[in-house]
């Protein structure tokens, strides 16, 4: 592709971006990250069916809140299914990580509806003394790592819920949880874990543990700040689910669906089934969906590789292989959910996991999820990577300065110091983000083209950067600023 078709198909599409923004409430600031949602058609119907009544009574993202619904399944499956990849027991367990704006992306209202589909299940809870609910509730949230190691003895499968991940930086840097971080993340896909000291020991056999946070962009730079931080497994592991907020054109509506909120409890039916499987059992997938499976990975793998470069592959790899089998593992119980009932009624569990075997349809469902997921991830690698791009931050506060005006590529070595090289590949990254473009355009002191830049849009959302104007106007006819066109604005 040429250059300047390039760039008349980012203006088009600058252009569309400000159109549509401009209908909008202009009180609603505009969506912070360009995210992939869902398509629903595309999801297995047991969540196409959770969908139906979640939609029903909130207005969050269904992206958002089908995935947040993933945990709390797994956390109900625990250790009690599982798929052997390279000798290693694969769980159910996930975790997800909600990332938007505050407020707007109503975070903590998609948690909620996950948590009401077992809210017949906490309830029953209630009779019980503290000690042993606490044993028996597999939900938790602000936790020491003794805590959680004591209650990992207890129920090997539990779910960490944090409506604000600023909590987890909190368990992290307490003194008394040293090393909590790497913990969490050898148990997550770990089938044993053992600890000794002098004071205790714990054996720990097929720990499952999952993960549901809420979290704003800054909140998770904050996290991954360091390139040790950013280069961990921790971070890998996480399924980030990037809200949109631009809600397109809906308007501000209350809902209250007293109808969908009974039909999400009556969903702790089905969990309820999977509580009671009685024992450990293997999940196989079928030979028509492992050939579905083997011819699709190393395709999706060297596109990775080669779109998006091998690094990106060291995410993409828990995505598509680990998550596909979590995915599977889910999927495929919950589609089966009543011969399962019905073989637990009829103690015929081993019969029943004897011939279930995961279907080409479901492992259809789950890949096309794990693509939903990875395209996020690719945002979410974007936003743990932004807090290192010190040159890059430099430039866009520079071009934030003439929000509506083209600037030299001079007036910004000038105003940030930068050597040549440094300002070429920061400039760069910023093009590839598509939070700045480049043109060639005449400036007021010289008569030839020189090379300009302009922020565009999503520049001032993905840097943080106050001030964002509420209109956009047409970006090819604005006008450019110069070092020389500074000084003569001084002098006047």
């Amino acid at each position: 592709m040429n250059q300047d078709k390039k760039y008349k198909q980012l203006w088009k599409k600058e252009g569309d971006k400000m159109e549509n923004y401009n209908k909008e409430n202009k009180l609603r600031s505009k969506t912070k990250m360009k995210t992939t949602e869902v398509d629903i058609d595309c999801l297995p119907p047991f969540l196409r069916e959770y969908l139906n009544s979640a939609t029903c009574v909130c207005g969050a993202s269904p992206k958002a809140l089908a995935e947040a619904w993933l945990p709390i399944i797994a956390v109900n499956i625990g250790d009690r299914v599982y798929i052997i990849n390279e000798l290693k027991k694969v769980f159910s367990n996930l975790w997800v990580g909600l990332i938007g704006p505050s407020g707007q992306s109503q975070k903590s209202t998609t948690v909620n509806v996950a948590k009401l589909t077992m809210e017949p299940f906490f309830n029953s809870l209630n009779a019980m003394n503290e000690k042993d609910r606490q044993k028996v509730n597999p939900i938790i949230n602000r936790v020491t790592l003794t805590k959680l190691e004591s209650m990992l003895q207890a129920n090997n499968a539990l779910l960490i819920l944090l409506e604000e991940i600023s909590i987890l930086t909190e368990m992290f840097n307490n003194k008394n949880n040293k090393g909590m971080k790497q913990e969490l993340t050898a148990i997550y896909d770990s089938d044993a874990f053992s600890y000794s000291s002098m004071n205790i020991n714990i054996d720990i056999k097929d720990c499952a543990i999952s993960m549901l946070f809420c979290a704003t962009r800054e909140c998770v730079q904050s996290i991954f700040y360091t390139e040790e931080d950013r280069q961990f497994g921790f971070a890998q592991r996480i399924f980030p689910c990037i809200i949109s907020t631009t809600n397109k054109g809906k308007n501000i509506a209350f809902l209250s669906d007293k109808e969908s909120a009974e039909k999400l409890k009556q969903l702790d039916n089905k969990l309820d089934i999977l509580r009671k499987i009685p024992g450990s059992f293997e999940l196989k997938l079928s030979p028509e969906a492992m050939d579905y499976y083997q011819d699709k990975i190393n395709i999706i793998k060297n596109s990775i590789e080669q779109t998006d470069g091998s690094d990106a592959w060291s995410y993409g790899i828990r995505i598509y292989i680990q998550g596909f089998l979590k995915f599977c593992i889910i999927f495929t119980l919950m589609e089966h959910i009543e011969e399962l009932k019905k073989a637990e009624v009829e103690n015929k569990c081993k019969d029943f996991f004897d011939t279930l075997q995961v279907s080409v349809e479901t492992a259809e469902q789950a890949l096309y999820l794990c693509g939903v997921i990875y395209n996020d991830t690719k945002i979410f690698m974007n936003i743990i990577n932004t807090s290192k791009l010190s040159n890059e931050a430099k430039i866009v506060n520079q071009l934030a300065r003439y929000p509506e005006q083209w600037v030299t590529r001079s007036l910004i070595l000038q105003n940030t110091k930068l050597p040549a090289k440094e300002f070429n590949n920061a400039i760069k990254t910023l093009t590839l983000q598509e939070v700045v473009m480049a043109c060639k355009k005449k400036s007021s002191d010289s008569y030839k083209n020189t090379e300009c830049y302009i922020l565009l849009s999503d520049g001032w959302d993905i840097y943080n950067l106050p001030n964002k104007p509420n209109n956009f106007p047409d970006i090819k006819d604005l006008p450019v600023i110069s070092p020389h066109s500074v000084e003569r604005k001084k002098a006047s």
